[in-house]
């Protein structure tokens, strides 16, 4: 699936998403990572069963107002636990499809949202 999006100086946009990958301008990832407009780190994540407390800290650390959880091409929500878990901390949590995620960061990206994608390839 191909994205369109207006490219902002310096920022990490979504250009396209298929199954195992994302692509961000020139670069495709085909790791588990967390993207923010201004950061990019891979995640040790390759489940929603992989998904710790210790996964939602390295997260949590770059201060995001908003998480979304991409888990592929079906939403699967982690256990009732770690979904509580950033909420505990004031950061909000949505889970979705990785296109749907992917879609709705780019849109948030524009309006200057401090989101984080968390995606699990």
């Amino acid at each position: 699936m191909k994205l369109s999006a207006t490219p902002n100086s310096g920022q990490n946009l979504i250009t396209s998403y298929a199954p195992g990958q994302i692509q961000l301008a020139q670069q495709i990832l085909q790791r588990s990572s967390v993207i923010m407009a201004d950061q990019l780190i891979d995640w040790n994540v390759t489940s929603v069963e992989d998904l710790s407390t210790g996964a939602f800290d390295t997260i949590a650390a770059l201060q995001p107002e908003l998480v979304l959880l991409a888990t592929g091409d079906q939403q699967r929500f982690p256990i009732p636990a770690l979904m509580a878990y950033l909420p505990s901390r004031g950061i909000g949590l949505e889970v979705m499809t990785s296109a749907a995620a992917c879609r709705t960061y780019n849109v948030l990206v524009a309006e200057d949202r401090r989101v984080a994608l968390a995606v699990i390839l």
